[in-house]
């Protein structure tokens, strides 16, 4: 755990902050502006410039997508790494996060979100719909996609149950591999939406995504 003193981007006031630094970017745990400290009610603007900064630090310019998903179910989560690698080889920076395990940054430190579950006994996953219900508005202002391993039903379950409608949606069959052509289709979908951040366009452009050798599938066998 790490402390420091900053100018609060929501009252220009100075504050202690207690924060941690992870995979997924900064994690604000306290703050002096509340009390307890550990009862941080605000947008976490705070994290956003930090990060930022880190990430000029680091030269680390990409665009970054953050990949939301259920542990709970294995195929949700061989999907999600799936996905994660496709955005990575297209030259972002793909970040993934357990909803289970909880501490799952806020959409606001990432350019896209893209979030998974799992139909199971007629319901999502908890913590998948705890997450977009509390971040709806923020979804609800960026490109925000959400796959789900079930069927078509699966989709309007979710829109119903948070009243978000993602930017866009895909539905996987339980047995179908995670490296199949549909995951890659939806990966490059969600590429095409990601915005380039506001701060890069102030630094440098940024660097072409490497070119990928395309290869035709062969069509599939008929019968009869």
């Amino acid at each position: 755990m790490e402390c420091q003193r900053i100018s609060c981007p929501e009252t220009d006031k100075r504050e202690e902050i207690e924060l941690e630094r992870t995979p997924c970017g900064i994690v604000i745990s306290g703050c002096s502006r509340f009390q307890p400290g550990s009862a941080v009610e605000c947008t976490r603007a705070c994290a956003v410039r930090l990060d930022r900064s880190d990430r000029r630090g680091v030269d680390d310019i990409a665009p970054r997508v953050l990949v939301v998903y259920t542990s709970r179910d294995a195929q949700t989560k061989a999907i999600a790494l799936a996905l994660a690698d496709h955005l990575s080889r297209d030259g972002l920076t793909a970040e993934l996060a357990d909803a289970d395990a909880g501490a799952v940054p806020p959409p606001a430190d990432y350019e896209t979100v893209v979030i998974g579950s799992a139909l199971r006994f007629g319901r999502q996953a908890r913590s998948v719909i705890e997450y977009i219900g509390h971040h709806g508005d923020a979804l609800a202002a960026m490109p925000a996609f959400f796959f789900s391993v079930g069927n078509d039903d699966d989709i309007g379950l979710m829109c119903r149950a948070t009243g978000w409608r993602p930017t866009g949606s895909a539905v996987f069959e339980a047995i179908a591999p995670a490296d199949s052509h549909l995951v890659r289709d939806f990966a490059m979908t969600i590429g095409e939406e990601v915005p380039t951040p506001e701060w890069v366009t102030t630094m440098r452009p940024l660097p072409q995504r490497p070119i990928e050798e395309v290869r035709e599938r062969s069509p599939r066998p008929t019968t009869g």
